[in-house]
């Protein structure tokens, strides 16, 4: 699937253009040109980042992997990009993320990705229905890509929130092996995020102090304005995860305090059993000597003074708080 929408230098755009205009529009240093590929299924589109957009192979061997770190490289006509965008997992609530390839040049946007259906391709619809996105050049149309995906970690991060505070009612309520499993795949998930966005708040300061010749200085302040989202996102996940490593403490006291109730009513019970065990083998003993052992009413004396010795135990155990 592709998408390619240009502006030329006269404000005229036009979607759905054709791949074999790509050159064309590359010519017209006026104007703007954004090439969407998204999951590509053959090697053409490989051939056209080579031979039509003339990207480095190395460049270009990235964008087709898994490149599991952000980064920015220059290579003097253009930059290349590797950010991540994030999307919550199917059917759990926890979050993974998405690699999003980005070529820029003098009057171009090329992005590339394999997701589908995903918050990327959200993202770059949203940009797409709105024409005043190109008006403006490649690099204010980057900066507002940027910013697009961090407002959606930013999104998600209030659903992690409502996560959290949910999970602490739980592990307090509920506590045990499964909450531990639900505990420590939400810490796995953030440390996930932790790794992404530390590498991309870095890549999106690159761009924000002016290093590479290729972005204005108009689009700095929309940079830094990414770069300040990208800083509080990482302030926001760093107390997220100490949350989730405060759930664990809670979630191990609650269960051990549980542990030591049913210890102490075990004990309890234990303690009561063992008198009325000890009279039982006494009398159990063939010795004629034993009190009342050759009276009729030994039995019913005998079971008498193990139920009051029991009730007895009971209540002070009852006294003490212990049942």
């Amino acid at each position: 699937m592709h998408t390619i929408i240009y502006r030329n230098s006269s404000g005229a755009i036009t979607r759905n253009l054709a791949v074999d205009d790509i050159k064309t529009a590359l010519i017209d240093l006026g104007g703007l040109l954004w090439v969407d590929i998204s999951d590509p299924a053959t090697d053409e589109w490989k051939k056209i980042l080579v031979d039509v957009f003339n990207f480095h192979p190395l460049a270009v061997e990235d964008a087709i992997q898994d490149v599991n770190h952000p980064k920015v490289d220059d290579y003097g006509d253009y930059l290349y990009l590797v950010v991540h965008g994030v999307r919550m997992d199917q059917g759990s609530h926890y979050f993974k993320t998405e690699e999003l390839d980005i070529f820029i040049g003098k009057n171009y946007v090329l992005t590339f990705h394999y997701s589908v259906n995903s918050s990327i391709d959200e993202c770059i619809a949203h940009f797409q229905k709105d024409d005043r996105h190109f008006m403006t050049g490649p690099d204010m149309l980057l900066a507002g890509l940027l910013e697009q995906l961090m407002d959606r970690y930013m999104l998600l991060m209030d659903n992690l929130d409502a996560e959290l505070e949910a999970l602490e009612d739980d592990a307090v309520k509920n506590p045990g092996i499964e909450m531990l499993e639900r505990i420590i795949d939400l810490r796995h998930s953030i440390s996930n995020l932790r790794r992404v966005v530390g590498p991309q708040r870095e890549t999106i300061g690159k761009l924000s102090r002016g290093d590479f010749n290729l972005l204005s200085e108009k689009s700095r302040p929309y940079f830094r304005d990414v770069y300040d989202t990208a800083v509080r996102l990482i302030d926001i996940i760093e107390t997220e995860r100490d949350i989730a490593a405060g759930l664990l403490e809670i979630n191990l006291s609650v269960a051990s305090n549980k542990l030591n109730e049913i210890m102490r009513i075990l004990m309890v019970v234990t303690v009561i059993i063992m008198p009325l065990t000890l009279i039982t083998g006494i009398y159990g003993m063939n010795v004629k000597l034993i009190p009342m052992a050759e009276s009729e009413w030994g039995f019913a004396t005998v079971i008498v003074s193990m139920t009051m010795i029991a009730i007895g135990l009971a209540l002070y155990f009852r006294r003490k708080h212990w049942l």
